[in-house]
Parts: C-alpha cells; sequence; structure tokens
C-alpha cells in the first residue's frame, strides 16, 4: 500500500454515494484496477505452464481463484514437481505473499468501496460496504522450509 496512503476511522458518518470522484482519483482507481488485473493473469500463466496446459484448459480447470490463493498454488505445485524453494527465495516469496495480501485489502477497498464526500469530512473519502469485514478470515498462509 503506498506509503502516503492514510486511513481515518470516522465511524458512522451518514453521506450519499458519489461517482463524480475527480479525474485524478478516477485514473488512479482504474490503475489499480488495470495493475491488479495484469499481475493476477501473469502469476495464472505460470500456474498453467507448472501444470502444462493450455489458456483455453487452465482458465476452464483452474477458474479465478484470489491472488494469494494464486501464488499459494504455485507453491503447491512446485513441491508436488519435487521443487522446493529455501532460504532466501522462500523468505522472498512470503514477502511477495504477504504484500500482495495488504494490497489485495487495499484494491478491494477502491474497487468495492462506496466513495462519497461526507460534509464533516470536507474530503472525499471510501467506504467499506461490506458489512463487519473479517480480515484474517480467508488466510490459509504458505507452507514452505524456512532457511
Amino acid at each position: 500500500m503506498p506509503s502516503s496512503t492514510k486511513f481515518v476511522e470516522t465511524g458512522l458518518i451518514e453521506s450519499k454515494a458519489r461517482y463524480d470522484l475527480p479525474e485524478k482519483m478516477s485514473a488512479g482507481i482504474g490503475r489499480i484496477v488495470t495493475r491488479w488485473s495484469y499481475a493476477e493473469e501473469s502469476i495464472q500463466r505460470l500456474i498453467y505452464e507448472l501444470i502444462d496446459v493450455s489458456d483455453i484448459v487452465g482458465r476452464i480447470a483452474i477458474r479465478e481463484p484470489r491472488l494469494t490463493d494464486r501464488l499459494a498454488m504455485i507453491l503447491d505445485l512446485m513441491e508436488a514437481d519435487g521443487v522446493e524453494l529455501a532460504g532466501d527465495l522462500l523468505k522472498e516469496y512470503k514477502a511477495i505473499y504477504k504484500q500482495a495480501e495488504e494490497l489485495s485489502s487495499f484494491r478491494d477497498l477502491c474497487v468495492h468501496g462506496t466513495w462519497s464526500r461526507p460534509k464533516e469530512l470536507k474530503s472525499w473519502c471510501v467506504t467499506n460496504t461490506r458489512g463487519k469485514w473479517e480480515q484474517d478470515a480467508h488466510k490459509q498462509g504458505l507452507k514452505g522450509k524456512s532457511a
């Protein structure tokens, strides 16, 4: 998540959803969506290579799991082929996985959240519209041997 990004806990503020975001914000959200899609597709192609299937067969058989699930799948596939990441490579892979988890939450908030500009705040904000969010509920983590 960008270091300049600040999250403010506002509690419940009554504000109507808006779609007329400033052009720079809309462009930024568009870049998040486009780059995330590119990352997902790149990781998915690696999975297809690991299981030696075409894109068409892979899309049918694998569907579209979350990015973190795809990253975990790569380690599982490597393990099934007798390939093991260890030491620094495993540490780097786990760091990528952790960053993907953090960025996934940020991406989901930007894309699925409701944008508004409450009078009390006098600035744009985004609201998570999915009720009580249990961020850790879906995490499975990564397997692998530490250094």
